[in-house]
């Protein structure tokens, strides 16, 4: 886990928008904010899912969506 090389304004575009490594990047910084972390935990790629899960910053809440998901895959 590192700190990350985008601002906060650049975040949430690259969450909802960048191509799959900028969200598993994005889903790995230990400077995410947890509502963008939750968002993630609903993503389509296992990877950036897995990413997400891995963070230590990601809320609890992200548990059940990823628990949910992976069910689902």
């Amino acid at each position: 886990m590192s700190h990350s090389v985008y601002s906060f304004d650049q975040m949430t575009p690259t969450a909802r928008d960048g191509n799959v490594a900028d969200r598993v990047t994005l889903a790995y910084l230990t400077d995410t904010p947890p509502e963008l972390l939750y968002f993630r935990s609903k993503d389509t790629e296992i990877t950036i899912r897995r990413a997400v899960a891995k963070n230590p910053h990601t809320p609890r809440q992200a548990d059940v969506v990823l628990g949910a998901v992976s069910t689902l895959a």
